[in-house]
């Protein structure tokens, strides 16, 4: 195996499947902090453009190091399967954003008990 000019050895695969330098990712989980109390504090500290995409979900991109994505660490919440969910039980069609008012209040919800994810 082959060291770098670090010293370090190289991983015997360098390159993902589409040809491109492998990276590595960090994810840090906390709690106490709401999601858009974590994007202004990455924005604050390494600027950027925040993205948000949900209640549970959002992108600060532009920064000096490139995109962090915060997330509600629950795999409920990913917005396909909140929004599929909702759409199969047809709450929109009992009343216009019933859906969007119970995503609202699950993620409240859920932001006292499950962690939220900085993925970078």
């Amino acid at each position: 195996m082959e060291t770098s000019g670090t010293g370090f050895k190289k991983p015997p695969l360098i390159q993902n499947e589409e040809g491109n330098e492998r990276t590595i990712g960090l994810e840090l989980e906390l709690s106490g902090l709401r999601l858009d109390e974590i994007t202004r504090i990455i924005r604050e500290v390494y600027n950027g453009e925040v993205e948000k995409i949900s209640n549970y979900e959002a992108l600060v991109k532009e920064t000096r190091f490139g995109e962090f994505r915060v997330e509600l660490d629950a795999e409920l919440f990913s917005e396909l399967k909140v929004k599929n969910y909702f759409e199969k039980i047809g709450l929109d069609d009992l009343e216009p954003g019933l859906g969007d008012s119970i995503e609202d209040f699950m993620a409240t919800a859920a932001e006292t008990v499950v962690p939220f994810e900085i993925v970078y």
